[in-house]
């Protein structure tokens, strides 16, 4: 019934926000209130459509604007490439290493098998040993260093469409939906007066790097008319 609450404190005293069922003469009311005895605003209600009004205005704000989210897109999508290139041209080299030690192994059971001097059989099988020590450790990194089976689309599209607009999770209705948007949308509990609404929120990292900021004026827009988000877009290539 009260999303907000546990995530809103009192913009007066700072404690945290509670919230009610108020009985009228033929229905319930909600209500959030401030349940510090100490506070001026102490038990001094607040209608739940209001604040959760003024919240969904604010969550309009951290939209980021259109041509930096896609710019974005299109620079996370040129990582995911070039790491992807980057572990398939280490897989490569890891794999081309693994071949020698195998030809070197060969090679040096081969001078054992044709000497008879104990001191240089006991130097190859040494050699021997270190060389499948190496085979082992490159076999190890070869597992690690695999290239993920699945496009960054495909892994990113559901973080995306969140960053793009986190509005649209929250107006889900579901509430694990709507506390997964105040977590991830700012980075500190959110401070209400009754007087004045919401005070500036503390905007977290990654909607800042997308262009959101704190002040919510120079760099937010509202989400009207944003075009769902493609990854159609081609990526930004090196010339390296």
């Amino acid at each position: 019934d009260f999303p907000l609450r546990g995530f809103v404190n009192c913009g007066t005293c700072g404690s945290h926000m509670s919230s009610c069922w108020t009985k009228g003469r033929s229905s319930k009311y909600p209500y959030y209130i401030c349940i510090n005895k100490d506070c001026s605003d102490y038990k001094k209600s607040i209608k739940r459509d209001v604040m959760e009004g003024e919240f969904e205005k604010l969550l309009a704000a951290c939209t980021p604007r259109k041509e930096i989210f896609m710019a974005a897109a299109a620079i996370f999508t040129d990582l995911w490439n070039r790491k992807c290139k980057s572990l398939d041209a280490d897989h490569a080299n890891v794999k081309r290493r693994i071949q020698q030690i195998e030809t070197q192994k060969e090679k040096t059971v081969e001078l054992i098998i044709a000497t008879d001097d104990a001191s240089l059989i006991g130097t190859y099988e040494a050699k021997l040993r270190k060389l499948q020590e190496e085979k082992v450790k490159l076999s190890d990194q070869l597992e690690q260093k695999t290239r993920p089976t699945r496009k960054f689309e495909t892994s990113f599209r559901t973080a995306f469409a969140f960053l793009q607009n986190p509005q649209k999770l929250w107006a889900s209705g579901r509430i694990e939906h709507k506390r997964t948007v105040l977590k991830l949308v700012f980075g500190e509990k959110l401070h209400y007066c009754k007087k004045e609404g919401f005070r500036t929120a503390s905007i977290a990292l990654p909607l800042r790097l997308l262009g959101c900021s704190d002040d919510h004026k120079s760099e937010m827009v509202e989400p009207s008319g944003f075009e769902p988000l493609t990854f159609s877009l081609p990526a930004r290539r090196s010339t390296n």
